[in-house]
Formats: structure tokens, C-alpha cells, sequence
């Protein structure tokens, strides 16, 4: 059995290269669902109830700000389809904000 180490250089060179390394004070799926939830809490017409984000990619943007490519669907398709979109979110207050996208302007 041969295992394999990565260092962080070498990690670094790899995300240069267009692979995916997660950062750990990104948020996850979970986190920007609840800041969706939110959004929809303060009673925005346009935000969709039944939403529900699937997965999620992110990138920093600027310190406590992130941009993220997310899949998700709406439950109350029958169908259950796929979309995309790319959000902003940022940390304010302890909290994750959604700045733009999933409907926000």
C-alpha cells in the first residue's frame, strides 16, 4: 500500500492548478443554508421556502467574505432538478450573511 503526502506548497501549487482545497473557515452547506433561511425569515418574497443547498464549493473573497458555487433544489419540485448558482456570503456578527445571489439583489 502506497500513501501519500501533500504539503502545503505543494497543496498551494495544486490549487494554482485548478484543484480544489477546502478551507476550513469557509462555510459549508449546512452554514449557508441557515444564512439562506434567514434571508427568507425576513419575509423577502422572492426567497423560496423549500430550498434546500445540496452541496457547495468556496472561495475567499476578502478576509471574512466568500464567494461559493452551490447546488441545490427546491422540495417542492416533484422532478427534484439540480441548480446552480453562485453566491457572496460574509461573517457579520458571528454569522454567516448571504450578499448576493439565491435571489438577493
Amino acid at each position: 500500500m502506497i500513501i501519500a503526502a501533500v504539503s502545503i506548497a505543494a497543496a498551494a501549487t495544486l490549487a494554482g492548478a485548478g484543484a480544489y482545497v477546502a478551507d476550513r473557515s469557509a462555510p459549508n452547506a449546512t452554514t449557508l443554508q441557515l444564512a439562506y433561511e434567514r434571508e427568507t425569515a425576513r419575509g423577502d418574497k422572492r426567497h423560496d421556502a423549500n430550498l434546500q443547498i445540496m452541496s457547495s464549493e468556496c472561495s475567499a473573497d476578502r478576509p471574512g467574505s466568500f464567494v461559493c458555487w452551490i447546488r441545490f433544489i427546491s422540495r417542492s419540485d416533484p422532478a427534484q432538478r439540480l441548480y446552480f448558482d453562485a453566491i457572496s456570503v460574509s461573517k457579520r456578527s458571528g454569522e454567516w450573511r448571504l450578499e448576493s445571489g439565491l435571489c438577493k439583489s
